[in-house]
């Protein structure tokens, strides 16, 4: 009865403490969420106020940001070099970072290389309007050349440039043929008025 008693009196004095400590490890977690989302957007002004900066970019990354934060900063690096060094950078830790960036990278080399080598297929499709003979040949291997470019990589403006000056040449070689085939026709037409001429004048 005595221990019933005690125990009947314990209880009221142990709801109260159980209560305070979940109340506090509650108020904990508030204000460890709080912390948290502080941070975040602490992270997120720092990269708003890098963007356009690769150099700003990078420091962010490499600054223990959290990884949302480094994908978004390598994501929005714009230059081979700074890419590059990113993938350098992040090779031996942040895995997704250093794929990301080798990936990034890769695709600028690509599409940089593309477009030289469009460059020069535009600059040698131009260079045939100066010839005074096109060999239809010659504009099928430019062709050729064109269609085996990645085309994902090239340039939407050179693609356009580029099929201006095929078809401009492919007007201007059928134009040429047929001018050589009036020529022909003529030279023909000459030919025989010549020989009837001369079959008069023996006469």
């Amino acid at each position: 009865m005595i221990g019933w008693i005690f125990n009947k009196n314990d209880t009221p004095a142990a709801e109260p403490a159980t209560a305070n400590v979940a109340a506090t490890a509650a108020a904990d977690r508030a204000a460890s969420a709080d912390a948290l989302a502080a941070a975040q957007r602490d992270w997120d002004l720092k990269l708003q106020a890098a963007l356009g900066d690769d150099t700003a970019l990078l420091t962010l990354a490499l600054a223990g940001a959290p990884l949302d934060v480094k994908l978004a900063a390598v994501g929005a690096l714009a230059s081979e070099a700074a890419l590059k060094l990113a993938e350098r950078e992040f090779r031996d830790h942040d895995r997704r970072v250093h794929r990301l960036a080798k990936q990034r990278h890769g695709a600028l080399v690509a599409r940089r290389e593309t477009g030289e080598k469009a460059a020069r297929l535009i600059d040698a499709a131009r260079a045939l309007f100066g010839e005074p003979l096109l060999a239809v040949n010659r504009l099928v291997e430019l062709d050729r050349a064109w269609q085996a470019l990645d085309a994902a990589a090239l340039d939407p403006a050179q693609r356009v440039e580029f099929e201006a000056v095929l078809a401009q040449l492919s007007t201007l070689t059928r134009e040429r043929a047929d001018e050589a085939l009036t020529r022909k026709r003529w030279s023909a037409q000459a030919q025989q008025a010549l020989a009837g001429l001369q079959a008069a004048c023996l006469e």
